[in-house]
């Protein structure tokens, strides 16, 4: 965390007080119940709790949830304005929405650019690659979704990134029957390609620290 240049940590702050000065910082709340029917401005308050007084660069809010139209994500980004609302009268700036690895669709980021990209900050969006490599399906989507939204969208984070169950992969780098020397190379090489788009401004890899569940993603 001390030597990183992008850091984020869920629940805790006590790594994100660790970063260096010039490091971007990102903090996401554990929500066991991801409910959009309550008000974004309630699950607002509740990060800001938990954060006491530290204020990272960004927050995130729901993780991996109401990714497609019809299937919730009309409320969504709703919900996420709400919550900018607040966040943004802190001095806060929000990454949103969370997505997963190979989602939304062209349609659902069209809804989502004619509703203000929910005012957030940045979009947090969730690439993961497997033995067909960095595709731009998955590890480099990022770049279909500049391309769908003609180049105008906010800032994107990849909030997680790494070996996973895609493109013929398994979950986890330990599982997938990668070394750690074949895994470090691949994640530079990902560095490397990311780095070539001025609006990305970065990626965590998943995971360190995990609870057990997620041990074949560990690179601690």
């Amino acid at each position: 965390a001390r030597k990183a240049p992008i850091v984020k940590q869920v629940d805790r702050i006590d790594l994100l007080r660790e970063a260096r000065p010039n490091a971007i910082t990102i903090f996401r709340k554990f929500f066991p119940h991801q409910d959009l029917a309550r008000p974004g401005s309630e699950a607002a308050g509740e990060i800001l709790t938990a954060l006491g007084s530290f204020r990272p660069d960004f927050v995130e809010l729901y993780n991996e949830v109401a990714q497609r139209l019809g299937q919730g994500l009309e409320r969504h980004v709703e919900f996420t304005g709400e919550a900018v609302q607040v966040f943004h009268a802190q001095g806060l700036k929000v990454a949103g929405f969370g997505f997963s690895t190979g989602t939304p669709e062209p349609e659902d980021w069209r809804y989502i650019r004619e509703h203000g990209f929910g005012g957030v900050d940045a979009l947090s969006i969730h690439e993961y690659w497997g033995n067909q490599g960095f595709t731009t399906w998955n590890a480099l989507r990022y770049r279909r979704i500049h391309e769908w939204l003609g180049g105008s969208h906010p800032p994107i984070l990849i909030t997680e990134c790494g070996r996973d169950r895609v493109e013929g992969g398994e979950a986890g780098w330990k599982a997938s029957g990668v070394g750690r020397q074949t895994y470090l190379e691949e994640l530079r090489a990902y560095d490397a390609e990311i780095i070539k788009d001025s609006y990305v401004i970065g990626a965590t890899v998943y995971t360190c620290g995990p609870t057990p569940d997620w041990e074949a993603f560990n690179v601690d």
